[in-house]
């Protein structure tokens, strides 16, 4: 996936949620927040069709699902208080509640490292 058209090629459990510019805009907006305590400085930018997540080293990554996003920040994943406490500062909504519920299920831990990429 390129992200300039804007279609998924992936699907996630919170892919309904982040499924619309809004949607994506909020989730990188509320990421970007949780990872402003983190050692190594990573940003998330929204895309038509995903969010490009660049690396305090530079390294820049496209990805289309929340699972995906949180694979991609997996050395720069901000603590569980961090996140109660930025999403415990927002309203309510289903973008944070997607965010949230992602987070414990859709990143390894930091011992886990991050996904192994396979050849296509």
């Amino acid at each position: 996936m390129c992200g300039a058209c804007g279609r998924r090629r992936g699907a996630d459990d919170w892919s309904s949620v982040a499924d619309t510019r809004r949607a994506r805009w909020q989730v990188a907006a509320l990421v970007n927040e949780l990872l402003q305590g983190s050692a190594q400085r990573s940003t998330v930018t929204a895309t038509p069709g995903g969010w490009l997540v660049r690396s305090g080293t530079g390294v820049v990554v496209l990805v289309d699902t929340l699972t995906a996003l949180w694979r991609a920040l997996a050395t720069a994943r901000p603590t569980p208080d961090v996140v109660r406490e930025v999403l415990g500062r927002h309203d309510p909504s289903p973008v944070a509640a997607a965010v949230l519920s992602s987070y414990g299920r859709g990143a390894p831990t930091p011992q886990q490292g991050p996904p192994i990429r396979k050849e296509r």
